[in-house]
């Protein structure tokens, strides 16, 4: 199963983020590098509250503790944004929308 993928254009640049369903994520096995588990949970603790966070690694049984340099495994990230879309009751495919969106103005702030 693949997920289907939306493209965004930010200057000449085009960011593709996941959408529809992305249960398939979670079997990939691969690594993601800690900035990306810091800057998603950032952005939850911005747009959301610290207790948000708390709860949401809490529901998910993430560690909850990264690096921006570690490597983590694309499962856990998955579990993290499944439990924010149970949380916030916001669907899975615009959190991940909303999350590309905010590391790719992160990625131009670097």
């Amino acid at each position: 199963m693949s997920c289907p993928v939306r493209s965004l254009r930010c200057g000449a640049s085009w960011l593709s983020f996941v959408v529809g369903d992305c249960s398939s994520l979670a079997s990939g096995g691969g690594l993601m590098m800690g900035m990306v588990f810091t800057e998603l949970l950032d952005m939850v603790e911005e747009k959301f509250s610290l207790d948000v966070v708390d709860s949401i690694l809490d529901r998910s049984g993430a560690s909850g503790s990264y690096t921006s340099v570690g490597y983590y495994s694309d499962e856990e990230l998955v579990k993290i944004v499944v439990a924010l879309s149970e949380e916030s009751g916001i669907a899975v495919p615009d959190l991940l929308y909303t999350y590309g969106v905010h590391l790719f103005d992160r990625f131009v702030t670097l």
